[in-house]
């Protein structure tokens, strides 16, 4: 947590830089910072390791999803795209694979899988019926060892705090469902 000085003097950078740049460039850095602390606060709050980012202006921290067992990710916020990514590890015993997608104010849709159709329209429900369903628009990889959520930065830590349980509990029934699959 910022101490006040903290704040006082990048509410002042802030509106300096408003001044100089115009009410526009101020804006979009004020959407950047709400999204970091959105992000950094959810990550805080379960002790995430910091990474070294991938390009700059970019947050990257590892972790542990708070399930019935701890859940290995790391996550990464890209402020200046506004959009973040969560890679999940997982371990299932067969080769699943499926792209699921969920457009703007859409259902969720699964593009490409190995599964068979029955079993496509059961994870597009389960993932429609998760905190991820409530989401604006997301795109969902899952692979045999992986997760990868690419989702539109959250605003808020709450919102975080959904993505990762939705994530914990998906990952904990696929595991379990699909280490037999056949």
């Amino acid at each position: 947590m910022a101490s006040i000085w903290e704040r006082l003097g990048e509410a002042a950078g802030y509106a300096i830089g408003a001044a100089i740049f115009g009410p526009a460039a101020a804006i979009a850095r004020r959407e950047r910072r709400i999204m970091r602390r959105a992000f950094h606060g959810w990550l805080d709050e379960i002790d995430a390791e910091r990474l070294r980012p991938r390009a700059k202006g970019m947050a990257r921290r590892t972790g542990s999803l708070r399930g019935a067992e701890p859940i290995p990710f790391e996550a990464e916020l890209a402020p200046f795209e506004k959009r973040a990514r969560v890679d999940v590890a997982l371990a299932l015993g067969r080769d699943v694979t499926a792209f699921a997608s969920k457009p703007f104010a859409g259902m969720v849709h699964i593009d490409e899988t190995s599964l068979d159709d029955a079993s496509a329209k059961e994870l597009a429900i389960e993932i429609q019926h998760s905190a991820l369903g409530k989401l604006e628009t997301f795109t969902l990889d899952l692979r045999r060892d992986r997760v990868v959520l690419d989702v539109a930065a959250p605003r808020d830590v709450e919102t975080w705090i959904a993505i990762e349980k939705a994530l914990a509990m998906l990952v904990e029934t696929w595991t379990q469902r699909w280490t037999s699959y056949r």
